[in-house]
């Protein structure tokens, strides 16, 4: 898993590092796992 590190523009971003989620992520939800809204009525 990649990690981002930032740049620090303000005294509270020094040292910031967080994990970057892209590679284990898609923009597409899975089709398999959505469930149909029904609505009756």
């Amino acid at each position: 898993m990649a990690v981002r590190k930032f740049k620090p523009v303000t005294p509270g971003q020094r040292n910031k590092v967080i994990s970057a989620f892209e590679e284990i992520t898609c923009t597409i939800p899975e089709k398999y796992l959505l469930e149909p809204i029904r609505k009756t009525g």
